[in-house]
Formats: structure tokens, sequence, C-alpha cells
């Protein structure tokens, strides 16, 4: 949190003794050295650390206690498996903030479903079931783990190149300095193949395969669809679509992967200098912050009266306030008019007209559920479940859960 969207303290305000990244894991341990050189008391130091990372702290002098709290949220058996060598099956902590977002509610983690409730045993079994789901996505990744961890015979369909669905796009976007997406994603594909799941990629699904697998219980995991504004000119060629957007994106992950791929967008991307976004949800505040960060000049507009949901409180603090420091300009309360070739023409909450000049214009809106296959699959199927996106498109967090809670159902 302390470094998002940047280091919230000047570099420039550090003696260059300290050797301070004011980012990433350990960035706090020059800060835990520097204090521990003038205190003559036990100095501990926090901050995206691990097993690996605490220990060479204390070898090295740096500190002489290590905190690690929130690897324990995303898994209670962070340190047996450490001791047990069992690295690849720790369900990491990526940093989110998740667990920081519901003070006056159980908290959640990204990852692991269970934090906050008192379901961490698996259901026992009742009867092996063929399972089919749809959709590799994270609620469809986690679903089918947990139905293969109460061993059901279980089949994952994703018609795309890769597993993870569209938080590789995500991971991409956010970047891997604070929230580290990618070790979600490695993890839930390390663990779909080590507990037996058979994938299939880069098919289509279609529900007449039904008849042909036999299953006893689908699980439709398909995602959301791209939503779009009600404006006209829509369909104008400065108008970038998410749907258009996406699917060149996920050639471009295939090919070079989601670090190469932020890294180029640094040199070159096929977006203006000028760009309003229209959504002001966690999908385009996250869009507006890529975009500042490689020079383009924003605007975030949103029709509803509320910017960031979606968002931790905390991030979404930081990042409006690097918002107003950058220039980013964010308006609520909207009513959309025009899209021309040269911008967004839009009315005020007070009334007022306004241009907003743009070279282009990206809507980002929250997707909307995917339902058109449902019918055909529960016409072959008698037990079907519709699981994130495509149920009720949430966030990453709620797509982990209803994958838990529909896996551990089944």
């Amino acid at each position: 949190m302390l470094f998002y969207p940047e280091p919230h303290i000047p570099l420039s305000e550090f003696p260059p003794e300290l050797d301070w990244s004011g980012k990433g894991a350990g960035a706090q341990l020059p800060l835990a050295a520097a204090i521990k050189q003038v205190v003559s008391i036990p100095v501990m130091t926090v901050g995206v650390l691990d097993a690996d990372l605490g220990e060479q702290a204390l070898r090295d002098g740096k500190a002489d206690l290590i905190g690690i709290n929130r690897r324990f949220f995303a898994d209670p058996d962070y340190a047996r498996k450490v001791q047990e060598g069992r690295l690849d099956d720790i369900q990491p902590c990526t940093h989110c903030g998740t667990c920081n977002s519901n003070y006056n509610k159980p908290r959640q983690c990204r990852i692991n479903a269970c934090f906050g409730t008192d379901q961490y045993d698996l259901t026992p079994l009742g009867s092996k079931k063929r399972v089919l789901v749809v959709g590799g996505g994270p609620a469809g990744m986690q679903a089918a783990r947990i139905a293969a961890l109460r061993g059901h015979e279980v089949r994952l369909w994703d018609k795309g190149r890769y597993l993870g669905g569209a938080t590789p796009l995500a991971n991409m976007v956010k970047g891997f300095e604070v929230d580290e997406l990618e070790k979600f994603i490695a993890f839930f594909r390390r663990q779909v193949e080590k507990v037996g799941v058979q994938v299939e990629l880069g098919r289509e699904f279609e529900p007449q395969v039904l008849d042909r697998i036999k299953p006893h219980a689908v699980v439709l995991a398909l995602g959301g669809t791209p939503v779009l504004p009600d404006v006209p000119g829509l369909d104008g060629p400065n108008v970038i679509k998410t749907s258009d957007l996406y699917g060149t994106l996920r050639l471009l992950i295939r090919v070079f992967g989601p670090r190469r791929l932020r890294e180029l967008t640094k040199l070159w991307m096929p977006v203006g200098k000028e760009v309003v976004i229209i959504g002001g949800a966690i999908q385009g505040c996250q869009l507006g912050e890529f975009l500042t960060k490689r020079g383009r000049r924003v605007t975030i507009v949103e029709t509803g009266d509320e910017l960031g949901v979606g968002m931790v409180p905390e991030r979404k603090t930081r990042l409006f306030e690097w918002f107003e420091r950058k220039g980013v300009e964010l308006l609520s309360g909207l009513r959309l008019v025009e899209i021309t070739e040269a911008g967004l023409s839009v009315v005020t909450s007070d009334g007022e007209s306004r241009f907003l000049a743009a070279d282009n214009v990206i809507p980002t809106l929250p997707f909307a559920p995917t339902r058109e296959m449902e019918d055909g699959v529960r016409a072959r199927v008698a037990e079907v479940y519709a699981i994130g996106d495509c149920e009720s498109p949430a966030t990453i967090p709620e797509a982990t859960a209803a994958g838990w809670r529909v896996g551990n159902a089944l």
C-alpha cells in the first residue's frame, strides 16, 4: 500500500547511502537498517516479506524481528509448508489489499476463500461425479481445483489458449511491483494440474458436447460480456471498444507474456495522447492509472455518482490523490451526449454542457452476465451452476469464493 501507485515519499528526500528503491518486496529493509544503527531497542520490519527474504534480513543484521502477517491470511499453513519444502502448494499473498477493504465486516482474501469464515474444511465427498467446468478464469479454476480435491473426476474447458481468463490482462495493467497477480495465476495453474484436472484449451464449448461427455454436473464460469454505453458515435474510428482491445491483448500476451508486454507499452501503444475513459469503476480507474504512467492525458467520466467502485478503500484514496497530482480529471454524475471525432460531449449534474477533447474514447464499463448458453446446458444436465462473472460480475476475490463454494458443494 505504501508504494501505490507510486512511492508516497520522494526518493530525493532520502540520503543516497540508504539505497531506498521505494517499491517492491523488502523496500523497507534499508530504512529498518538505518533505524537500527541509531536506536538501542530491537527493530522489527514488515512489507512484502517472505521466509527467505526475512531470514536473509536477519542474517545481514538489517532487523532484529521480521513481521509476516498477510501471508498467513492467504495461507494459514504458510510456515508449515515452508518448513516441509512445499513451496508450490503455498497460497501466495499477492498484496492486493482486499483484507483491508471491509473494516465493519468479516475480512476477505483474494486467494483464500475461507478467510473470514469458519469453512476451512472441505465437505466430505458424498458420491464421485463427472464434473465439467466451462471457463478457466479464477472462478472456474477454483471450482475445478476444489472439486478434484474432493475426489470428483473433473474436466476444465476453456476456449482460450491459456488458463486465467482475463487475469493475465489485468496483471499486465496492474503491474508487478505492488499487486503480484501473476503469483495468483501461477498457483491455480499449478494446482489444477497437480490435482489431476483434465484441461481442454483452445476449443469453443457448445452444449452439444455434453451428449458425448455425459457429466453429472456442469459449472459455467464463462466470464462476463463487455457492456457498451448508450451514446451516439460509439462506432466512430476513435473509439476503442474493450471487446476488441481484449482480443488483441490476449493474442499479444500469448506472444510476449504480461511482463514483456507491459514494458513494450511504454514504447508504443495504439492510443492517442488525450484519452477519455467512460466508466469510473475499478476497471476505468486502473486503466487510467496505466495510461497516465505512459504519458497520456486522461479524463475519467462516470454516469453514476460514485467513482472507484470495487477498489480497496485505502488504495482508492491513494490513487485519487495521485490522479489529482497528475492532472487526471474525474467526473461523475454525467449524462453522455455524443462521441465525435474530436472527443466526448457530456452534460454535468448541474446541467452544464461540456466537451471533453480526446484522441480516443475508451468505454470500460463493468461486465454483464453471460447467460445465453445456460438454457442449452440445463436442457441436457440436471445439476448446473453458474458462477463468477457469468452469474454476477464482480471482483477476483468474489469469483474465487464462488468457485470454492460450488466446488465444495458438488
